[in-house]
């Protein structure tokens, strides 16, 4: 008879399992207990078995390992390479260390070598360093290398260099401003209407550059890396060519002037060049602004060079 509840029976799931029979066959997943719980945490580390008398260390509070301790290297065999190579044969003998130190540095150019050479008086050596540069840049170094040495180890534009010294200083450097004189660009400085002319730098200059026409002008210029070539006579000169062209204020050539030139004799080489030039001014130049464009040529060189100078032309200079 069923309770009045509704509820099922308390002996209902009893009559629901299956009637027993033989035992199932055994699974393959294996089944893992739960863990027991454990009185206190334990830090990991080593386990460590309390001797007698000591108290648990599970039963006071957790300690953090002791901090380990790098041991000293090993002691470094005898002769091994220093860490820091400095020579190429250390790096040779020992692959290792040279690849932790990184590339060996390059050997020293011809031109180092040569100077230390000479700081070390010994010439011939560097002569032999220089063999392999350009016969003029070899009578270059060997000029100049020999002073770089005096400066390093005593200096040179001190007061300490004798008289003598101080002459076949001069007598070195001499040569090498004349050698490249001569491939030098020419410079034309110092141009300017003049009234007279000593000499080089001695010049009386105009007051004004207004002129009329048909009024004789005289110009000053200075021409730089001129070289006086050898005349079988054993005298020294300079052989120019120089032409004047008016332009107008538009840059339009207006006129081109005829000059005089030839021969500049010296008995002895000059360093210093200067040109002066006089010329008329047109008589049917009209008044206004013009230019005069001065072209100086050297004619064993073929180098030129050229520089303008502005003036006025008027109809009368009188108040």
């Amino acid at each position: 008879r069923p309770p009045a509840s509704g509820q099922p029976p308390a002996n209902a799931a009893a009559r629901a399992e299956p009637p027993p029979g033989p035992a199932p066959a055994a699974s393959a997943e294996r089944i893992t207990a739960p863990p027991l719980p454990m009185p206190h945490p334990v830090s990991p580390g080593p386990a460590v078995r309390p001797s007698a008398g000591m108290p648990d260390p599970l039963a006071g509070p957790i300690l953090d390992p002791p901090p380990q301790v790098a041991l000293p290297p090993p002691p470094r065999p005898q002769g091994q390479v220093a860490s820091k190579i400095n020579s190429t044969a250390d790096a040779q003998l020992n692959p290792d260390v040279r690849l932790a130190a990184g590339p060996t540095a390059p050997a020293s150019p011809p031109l180092v070598l040569a100077l230390e050479a000479l700081m070390a008086d010994r010439p011939g050596e560097a002569v032999q360093h220089l063999k392999g540069y350009d016969p003029k840049d070899q009578e270059l170094l060997l000029r100049l290398l020999p002073i770089v040495a005096k400066a390093a180890r005593g200096g040179v534009m001190t007061n300490r260099l004798t008289n003598e010294e101080k002459v076949a200083l001069l007598e070195t450097l001499a040569p090498l401003t004349a050698e490249l004189r001569v491939s030098a660009p020419l410079v034309i400085e110092d141009l300017l209407f003049c009234r007279k002319v000593t000499s080089f730098g001695k010049v009386d200059p105009l007051p004004t550059n207004q002129f009329r026409p048909g009024d004789q002008v005289s110009i000053y210029a200075e021409v730089r890396n001129l070289t006086d070539r050898r005349l079988p006579d054993d005298q020294y000169a300079v052989n120019l060519a120089s032409t004047l062209e008016i332009r107008s204020a538009d840059c339009r050539v207006v006129r081109g002037l005829p000059v005089r030139g030839g021969l500049d004799r010296s008995r002895s080489p000059r360093t210093d060049h200067f040109i002066w030039i006089h010329f008329q001014v047109p008589r049917d130049l009209e008044p206004g602004v013009y230019t005069l464009r001065v072209r100086v040529v050297d004619q064993d060189t073929r180098r030129e060079a050229d520089k303008c100078l502005g003036f006025r032309v008027v109809g009368d200079l009188t108040p």
